[in-house]
């Protein structure tokens, strides 16, 4: 009988020091220094960018690391070009919207800018 006291005497033992262990490292996770943590007005991962060019509004995030999409809406009540600027790409995004008009277009790159650009002539 008393091997049996010893065998569960040694059982919650192990079990105290697991909790006792598991309580610990706990503990060590929320003391980390608030540094750590993300503080308020530090740079994100990504910025969020939006704008207004004539007709259109437009955003974009700099999330991507080959490609960037703008998402643009033509505001006005007639036809208007678009055009946008991406650095690794040689020629613009150039292209008619119609009136009321929502959609995205995808290039490669960063954007350099959107604009309300005049009609071919």
């Amino acid at each position: 009988m008393n091997q049996k006291m010893n065998g569960e005497k040694q059982r919650r033992m192990r079990k105290s020091s697991m909790v006792g262990v598991i309580a610990g490292a706990l503990l060590g996770i929320s003391a980390l220094p608030a540094a750590a943590a993300p503080q308020p007005g530090e740079a994100q991962m990504y910025t969020m960018h939006r704008g207004k060019s004539g007709c259109f509004t437009w955003s974009y995030d700099d999330s991507g690391w080959n490609s960037s999409t703008v998402y643009y809406h033509n505001t006005c009540k007639t036809r208007h070009w678009i055009q946008i600027g991406f650095t690794r790409q040689i020629s613009d995004a150039y292209f008619p919207v119609k009136a009321g008009e929502k959609g995205h277009w995808k290039g490669d790159g960063d954007v350099k800018y959107v604009w309300d650009a005049p009609a071919p002539s």
